[in-house]
């Protein structure tokens, strides 16, 4: 089954076509989500099989505004790693900084040890926010 995940119209710390105000441009607003795709594929990775970055149209009340999603497969784990991890790691400056480069989670012995490394260390933090 497919879904997909809002990754935002152009890196998260900088300025991008405002649907609704009388500088709004479709054309601008495509070209920002197309440059931001390309950001992403450099700095995140291409995607893997099942993934697929793309501009999603979307209507609102002030009109029709653009935004790059990461589809993914559910069925194939490497494709929501991937979507997964652009939203959190995607580019937030147009010169690709605040960006992570995706890795294939680990196999076997090691990739298991550090699933459950990263599974304590969510626990812990969720029980230090709660306790904060």
């Amino acid at each position: 089954m497919r879904d997909f995940i809002e990754i935002g119209p152009t890196p998260s710390e900088e300025d991008c076509q405002q649907c609704g105000t009388p500088e709004y441009a479709e054309g601008k607003a495509k070209e920002e989500c197309q440059r931001f795709i390309t950001l992403i594929r450099k700095v995140c990775g291409k995607e893997p099989q099942g993934a697929c970055l793309r501009v999603k149209g979307n209507d609102h009340d002030f009109g029709r505004y653009y935004e790059v999603v990461c589809e993914y497969d559910e069925g194939l784990i490497e494709s929501v790693q991937y979507a997964f991890h652009v939203e959190g790691n995607a580019p937030t400056k147009w010169d690709g900084s605040g960006g992570k480069k995706f890795e294939k989670e680990l196999q076997g012995e090691a990739g298991a040890e550090k699933r459950a490394m990263d599974a304590v260390e969510t626990v812990e933090e969720n029980a230090r926010r709660k306790v904060g």
